[in-house]
């Protein structure tokens, strides 16, 4: 057995070296396919992968094609009976890979398996999430979700009654860190390049619950993540790409005549609220240098 560690990288300078001396460090049971794609990152961090990292595989694209698209390239590349996703911006325990592929061997009906993700100060990550639906926006700008979030029904798309702390079946982990069947790429093909950035995560694993499939989260082992470090050094872009992603996701998976006015009413919703957020982060910019160069 082989496992395919697919890596897309941007703008990931200040963590890929992190990232990658963790995954090399781990404790393995079978071979490693380590492959970093460098989505022409502008700040150099290609580069370092290349200087600090001989034996890694590294793919460049001369053009920044997205999340989806790097990481096709990088199923592409690996030949492995297993791929581990990882995001930049992780650190993998000694033991994650052997847990994971432990889970998935020993159980044949899994698809994938999802560590536990922690915020580098070793807090939970909340990475668990239902696959959305029509209800779950309305609730969620509502703001009923923060009202109530130990509610099945208003918090139910953010699972905020899941505490992280059992294993258990889940729809939709972040992909952050996760490891899947290769036939699974076989089955459902490979990510949807039209989610460019975001929510192509979500659209998989909508794919994957379409044809069968079934997601272990576990506790048993734990990645550390610095959730949205690259997305933070482009707010402007998370914000529209995330809320276009989401309209998206709906009209591709809801596409039947009943679901054409819920659509149109949620991509209103998400089209306002994006733009919201978007003034708002841009009056908070201009407060802050203010208050700085005052």
């Amino acid at each position: 057995m082989r496992v395919s560690v697919i890596i897309p990288l941007y703008l990931g300078r200040d963590v890929v070296g992190r990232c990658l001396r963790s995954v090399l460090k781990s404790k393995t049971e079978t071979e490693l396919q380590v492959i970093v794609i460098d989505d022409a990152s502008p700040d150099g961090a290609g580069e370092i992968v290349r200087a600090e990292f001989p034996d890694v595989e590294i793919i460049t694209n001369h053009k920044n094609l997205g999340y989806a698209a790097s990481v096709n390239l990088g199923l592409a590349a690996t030949d492995g009976e297993f791929i581990f996703l990882l995001n930049q911006d992780t650190e993998v325990q000694p033991d994650t890979i052997v847990v994971l592929m432990d889970k998935l061997t020993h159980n044949s009906e899994l698809t994938a398996v999802a560590p536990r993700l922690l915020n580098p100060d070793g807090t939970i990550q909340k990475s668990c999430r239902r696959l959305p639906r029509h209800s779950d926006i309305i609730y969620h700008h509502l703001l009923l979700s923060y009202l109530f979030p130990q509610s099945d029904r208003f918090s139910r798309w953010k699972m905020g009654g899941f505490s992280h702390d059992e294993e258990r079946l889940v729809e939709q982990p972040y992909y952050s860190a996760i490891i899947l069947r290769r036939d699974v790429i076989d089955k459902v093909g490979v990510l949807d390049v039209r989610f460019r950035l975001l929510f192509n995560d979500v659209d998989y694993c909508k794919r994957i619950a379409d044809a069968g499939g079934k997601i272990l989260f576990t506790p048993d082992t734990s990645v550390i993540h610095t959730c949205g470090q690259s997305l933070r050094q482009v707010p402007f872009r998370k914000i529209l790409r995330s809320h276009y992603g989401f309209v998206k996701y709906f009209f591709k998976h809801y596409c039947g005549g009943r679901y054409i006015v819920q659509n149109i009413l949620i991509a209103i919703l998400l089209a306002l609220s994006g733009m919201l957020r978007c003034v708002w982060l841009a009056i908070s910019r201009v407060i802050i240098s203010r208050e700085s160069s005052s």
